[in-house]
């Protein structure tokens, strides 16, 4: 239903792809600041765990 306001809106900016590798997944930012990056709360964090890991180990 969020994808349909926005499209419907003409707010097609607001919509964008996962910024996990992993994830091929629709963005529907309809935060006030646009700042949403991820689909889902589980693509964030295996984000940030895999950069956490990366900092550990190197």
């Amino acid at each position: 239903m969020a994808m349909t306001d926005v499209v419907r809106a003409d707010e097609v900016g607001r919509l964008s792809i996962c910024a996990d590798d992993t994830c091929g997944g629709v963005v529907v930012d309809l935060s006030r600041s646009r700042s949403r990056r991820f689909c889902r709360t589980a693509c964030g964090n295996r984000v940030s765990a895999a950069t956490h890991r990366a900092r550990r180990s190197g």
